[in-house]
């Protein structure tokens, strides 16, 4: 009996682990960019991928942008633009850009291969 009881809470806490929300589990949100700054924005490198991947400044005013890398050698670069930093394996740099015209820019890891695994994001400018 008492391990018919145990099976019932069991199967009790893990029907409500499902959610509340109608049996869909968690509602969706879509991420947000953190507003556009002018200052210090951090941007970590790794094989195939850019954190954050979306970046955010303001037009006409200076952000220094924080470029680590985690593992081995990339770049940041926005070819609209004319950015091209090179991060070198484990190393962090800082390279102090202003945009002077709003819009949205890719930015990429140049290295052979990097681009093509997915190694890309965006650079808003407002």
């Amino acid at each position: 009996m008492k391990s018919l009881i145990s099976l019932v809470v069991v199967i009790g806490f893990a029907i409500a682990g499902c959610g509340g929300y109608g049996g869909y589990g968690s509602p969706q949100t879509t991420p947000q960019a953190a507003p556009p700054v002018s200052g210090e924005i951090g941007v970590t490198a790794s094989y195939a991928k850019f954190q954050p991947s979306r970046v955010e400044v303001n037009k006409d005013k200076p952000a220094h942008l924080k470029l680590t890398s985690a593992d081995t050698n990339h770049t940041f670069t926005v070819d609209e633009l004319g950015i091209n930093v090179s991060i070198p394996a484990g190393k962090t740099v800082t390279q102090e850009i202003t945009v002077n015209k709003t819009g949205t820019y890719s930015f990429y890891c140049a290295v052979p291969g990097h681009r093509q695994a997915g190694m890309q994001g965006s650079l808003e400018v407002k």
